[in-house]
């Protein structure tokens, strides 16, 4: 018993030999995990014991073979009684502010949301079937059926154009598979993000699946009463009773049906549990409520079951419980109506705050955001891991730099401020970094893999020599320099990749000479050769020699051909432009930078960085009208393309409350800054040092306001 107890959620079916059975049964009946008792006679047993006063005795077998048929119904039963069901007061009758069960009702709509805004590709699919893979390893019934789960459902989604298959099998395999059905919901019930994730685009699957029938079959406009008969726990069932008009939300995929009978039948087989009621859930499905945030469809056609009419509600629908009364049988009716979640509107406001709070570009960022809010600090570390092993993040410096943040939260969060405080400064030092095009380079070409625990000695060491990449390139060029009949085309390909990390390392002088050695090896053509110049270009105008700076910039302009490769055309002329600041030609660099916003795609952030370039220069020059004209033109960009929360636009308040504040208008600053301070505050802890130093600025300015 104490090992059983120590699972608080977990259900027990026992089988007791009729020896031990009479002894044991009083003492073990009350405990809420045990299911159900089988008690095994055996053929040397001459006398039964007494079990009928005990409710959760399912019956005295002789043999196993019955023990087995019945506990297969006692287990179908007991999977279909466990929902994960939260009572919470309708709005205009809560007493006091929401509390942590309206919190939690909340985060598990979120986690739903999240999941089903995923912008999910085959290959998550291929998550679950490894997950099944491992779980019935060398059971050859369970592999088979996992095999043919892979061949009917996995592969059809590969070749969803095919006019020999049906797209819609995500029901049938729900329907068919007792281990589908009772991982997905389990998950939803526990809120286990990881079995969630694993499972995330069958689940999403079935939503959308679900969607397409009930848009269907809702042009009949036809209101539907359906039933569920199940049992409930006396504590959740008294929950639900002083609930009356209130909320009621299920996590589950839920099934019901239109066959009142079948459900009475479901609920009468869970009467007399010791610690449960009996229940019969009739819900009214009002065809004038547009549900298809949570849809509802009849899947009797498309079921691997075809004779229960059965009616499937997706996950996280909502319900307002309209009574609950007892019938002549013992068995308690619950009414309930399904609603939009938009009616609680100060939960919905809560649950937007918090979304706004996780919004990312990245699916995967976001889940770690929600993740840490929620508390899951472990399986946010897990998923950072995931993330930083994507290598198309890498190639976006600022969400980079918020997962770095993310990780000094975690840490503010865990206790250990010393850890936080050295993520919050590698993350002010990259944000204080200006932002080139140039960057926007597949940075793993440069670095090896970091994980969490490894992050922030990963970053620091960005312009390490030793790094993996780099050892790697030079045994490379030292052996094709060993070979007996040289490639100088291979050799100089090494010399530029070389040169191009120390670039990135600002290791300039080692830089040219790596460049020089490729160029003196073997001349590339095209995108290649520009990129060289171009980067020549600036390496020279950083070393103050601006005569050879203008050469390599002559020598790349007669490269740059923008219809071929916009990106390295981009980055070239980038690389021009800033060589023209360091010379002190801002007219030129000005003139550069806007020749990049006429070829590149309207859909592509390269016209915010140059934007933010050309105001830059004009900050410089102190020409603080015109840099304003430009950070309001790219403010005006970024509120077109982004959530009015995104982390970009705190940074764009900012460098227009700089221009104005040198143009001394400091309450329109004030405002401005103020703007980008509420931003930041969204991602960013209120120790984290950018904060600070926002704070810093803004009362400097309220001290200028006061003056004036």
């Amino acid at each position: 018993m104490d090992y059983i107890t120590e699972f608080e959620t977990n259900k027990f079916f026992l089988i007791l030999s009729a020896h031990v059975g009479e002894q044991i049964i009083p003492l073990i009946d009350q405990c809420c995990q045990i299911e159900s008792i089988y008690i095994y006679l055996g053929s040397e047993m001459k006398s039964v014991p007494e079990t009928e006063f005990y409710g959760k005795v399912s019956g005295i077998f002789v043999d196993i073979d019955s023990i087995c048929e019945q506990l297969n119904i006692d287990a179908r039963r007991c999977s279909n009684n466990l929902l994960s069901m939260s009572s919470i007061p309708f709005p205009s009758t809560r007493k006091h502010q929401i509390n942590g069960k309206d919190v939690s009702f909340m985060y598990s709509q979120l986690v739903r949301d999240l999941f089903l805004n995923m912008d999910l590709e085959i290959p998550s699919v291929r998550d679950m079937i490894f997950h099944f893979s491992i779980k019935f390893e060398g059971n050859k019934c369970g592999l088979a059926l996992i095999d043919e789960l892979d061949r009917d459902y996995c592969s059809m989604q590969s070749n969803i154009r095919s006019e020999t298959v049906s797209k819609n099998r995500s029901i049938w395999w729900y329907t068919r598979c007792d281990f589908v059905y009772e991982v997905i919901n389990q998950a939803l019930r526990m809120q286990d993000i990881d079995m969630l994730y694993k499972m995330r685009y069958f689940i999403v699957d079935i939503h959308r699946q679900l969607k397409e029938l009930y848009v269907a079959q809702s042009k009949t406009k036809i209101s539907l009463t359906v039933y569920r008969g199940q049992a409930m726990l006396n504590e959740e069932f008294e929950q639900h009773k002083s609930n009356i008009n209130g909320l009621l939300t299920i996590n589950n995929f839920l099934s019901t049906s239109t066959d009142y009978l079948i459900a009475k039948l479901f609920a009468s087989t869970n009467k007399n549990r010791p610690g449960m009621q009996a229940v019969l859930f009739e819900i009214e499905l009002d065809s004038n409520i547009h549900c298809q945030d949570c849809p509802y469809a009849s899947i009797e056609q498309i079921s691997y079951f075809q004779t229960e009419c059965e009616v499937l509600m997706s996950m996280g629908s909502i319900f307002r419980i309209i009574s609950m009364d007892k019938d002549n049988d013992d068995i308690w009716k619950i009414r309930l109506k399904l609603i939009n979640k938009q009616e609680d509107h100060e939960l919905e406001t809560m649950a937007d705050n918090i979304w706004e709070k996780i919004r990312s570009s990245d699916d995967l960022f976001s889940l770690i955001k929600l993740l840490r809010l929620m508390g899951d600090f472990e399986n946010a570390k897990v998923y950072i891991d995931q993330l930083l092993n994507e290598s198309s993040f890498w190639d976006d410096i600022q969400n980079l730099a918020l997962l770095v943040n993310e990780v000094g939260l975690i840490c503010e969060e865990e206790g250990d401020f010393a850890t936080a405080s050295v993520y919050y400064q590698i993350f002010m030092d990259m944000k204080q970094k200006r932002q080139l095009i140039c960057r926007r380079d597949t940075i793993l070409s440069t670095l090896e893999r970091a994980t969490f625990q490894t992050i922030s000695k990963y970053i620091q060491d960005m312009n390490n020599e030793n790094n993996e990449k780099l050892i790697e390139l030079k045994n490379s060029l030292k052996n094709e320099e060993k070979s007996s009949v040289l490639n100088e085309k291979k050799l100089a390909s090494y010399c530029q990749l070389i040169g191009h990390i120390y670039e990135l390392q600002e290791n300039d002088e080692e830089a040219l000479n790596m460049y020089q050695k490729s160029l003196k090896l073997f001349v590339p053509v095209s995108s290649t050769a520009m990129q060289i110049y171009s980067s020549m270009a600036l390496l020279y105008a950083k070393q103050n020699d601006w005569s050879t700076s203008n050469t390599y910039i002559e020598k790349t302009l007669k490269y740059l051909d923008c219809k071929s490769d916009i990106d390295a055309c981009a980055q070239s002329y980038e690389k021009i432009g800033l060589a023209y600041e360091v010379q002190g030609r801002y007219a030129d660099a000005v003139r550069i930078y806007e020749k990049i916003l006429s070829f590149v795609p309207d859909d592509d952030n390269y016209d915010e960085i140059v934007l933010a370039n050309i105001g830059y220069i004009y900050d410089k020059q102190q020409n603080y009208i015109d840099s304003l004209k430009i950070y309001e033109r790219l403010l005006s960009l970024q509120l077109d393309m982004l959530y009015r929360n995104h982390h970009r636009l705190a940074d764009t308040y900012a460098l227009i409350a700089n221009s104005l504040y040198g143009q001394q208008k400091y309450q329109e600053a004030y405002t401005n800054l103020t703007n980008a301070l509420n931003i930041d505050f969204i991602s960013l802890s209120a120790n984290n040092p950018w904060v600070k130093k926002r704070q810093g600025e803004i009362d400097f300015i309220r001290q200028k306001i006061y003056e004036a």
